[in-house]
């Protein structure tokens, strides 16, 4: 369950959700509608995921569901990390996808292709945050391509070396693919 006020963090679930076939319930702070209330009184729920803290969603919302297991983060980047350290079992590791957390259309544009190639999708943006950079940092080693959602004006080729500067992969066996028609040269 994620909330229904942002994107980011319905995002950061969905491929998983996706793969896995479960849910993603959008809900209000501190009370669920009668039509949410219908539906989750209507399956067999024996566990749900709450993403983020009380002051996102509530724990008079968490509560009306079965086994609520809160995944928290100060801010929507390191839930986005928090999710993929819980999950990250359920994705290919060897490559994963990148979309900016400031902007949602590209990201819901690409969500389709990470679930598609099993692959998780990391929110970044400019200044990679401490938690992104140690996440990143620890699944480098088996890294082998990175999908980017958006052009060169939503993820500059600046960010994607400081992702590749983070990185303990080797430089040169990382294939962004290609932003607008135009390859993605690494030139390291």
């Amino acid at each position: 369950m994620t909330t229904g006020n942002d994107y980011a963090d319905a995002l950061s679930i969905g491929p998983l959700a996706a793969e896995k076939q479960i849910p993603i319930i959008l809900v209000p702070r501190d009370n669920i509608t009668s039509s949410i209330e219908n539906y989750i009184s209507s399956k067999p729920i024996t566990k749900a995921y709450i993403i983020g803290d009380q002051d996102i969603i509530s724990d008079n919302v968490a509560d009306k569901f079965s086994n609520p297991i809160r995944i928290l983060g100060a801010d929507k980047y390191a839930r986005n990390v928090a999710i993929l350290n819980k999950f990250w079992t359920g994705f290919d590791h060897n490559k994963f996808c990148i979309a900016i957390g400031e902007n949602f259309a590209d990201a819901l544009a690409g969500a389709v292709y990470a679930v598609k190639n099993n692959m998780a999708v990391i929110l970044v943006k400019e200044d990679l945050t401490s938690q992104t950079k140690n996440f990143l940092q620890t699944i480098s080693s088996s890294l082998s391509g990175i999908t980017v959602f958006g052009g060169e004006n939503v993820v500059p080729s600046s960010l994607l070396q400081t992702i590749m500067n983070t990185s303990s992969t080797s430089k040169d066996k990382l294939d962004f693919g290609s932003i607008y028609g135009q390859t993605y040269i690494n030139n390291h």
